[in-house]
């Protein structure tokens, strides 16, 4: 997915890019449901690997087109690599500031009020991500159904969300 120039806070690329997803996600989840959950064949299990690579790839072009510096969908060390570098800077340095230039895949936002809301946003996503984890745990001890029906329907929400509140 290419960058050009946004089409305003969440750009219809972006919604399209979900609704890829989502198809990859049905699929994977008939897939996934078909087997029990437990593909016990290379034959069975490649299929299931090859579209949650798909979807976790259009997710990460989805993410990048929203250009929101230090987030990354598919790997959580990105993200928290990029929070401890934040804060190290805001509380070691006195805040980020114009001499302080931030690594690879962050934005240097040059005044300590931008660098907590920086640290603030990344927080947030990686509380977001440990919750995530817990509601997926829970899920899978419910059974194979809620563990690919759940995600599901938390993606179908976002998709028309996005498509009814920023329609383009």
């Amino acid at each position: 997915m290419e960058k050009g120039p946004s089409a305003g806070l969440w750009p219809r690329t972006v919604t399209v890019a979900l609704a890829l997803e989502w198809g990859f996600l049905v699929v994977f989840a008939v897939g996934w449901l078909y087997t029990g959950g437990e593909a016990e064949t290379f034959a069975a299990r490649a299929p299931l690997i090859v579209l949650s690579a798909l979807a976790m790839g259009v997710q990460s072009a989805a993410a990048r087109r929203l250009e929101v510096s230090g987030i990354a969908t598919t790997y959580i060390t990105g993200t928290v690599t990029t929070l401890a570098a934040w804060l190290v800077r805001w509380f070691g340095g006195g805040g980020a500031t114009a001499s302080t230039r931030p690594q690879a895949g962050m934005t240097d936002l040059g005044a300590p009020r931008q660098a907590r809301r920086a640290v603030g946003l990344l927080a947030a996503v990686w509380g977001i991500y440990l919750g995530g984890a817990m509601v997926a745990g829970a899920c899978v001890r419910l059974g194979p159904e809620s563990a690919v029906l759940f995600p599901l329907a938390l993606m179908l929400i976002v998709a028309v969300t996005a498509a009814v509140h920023w329609p383009q």
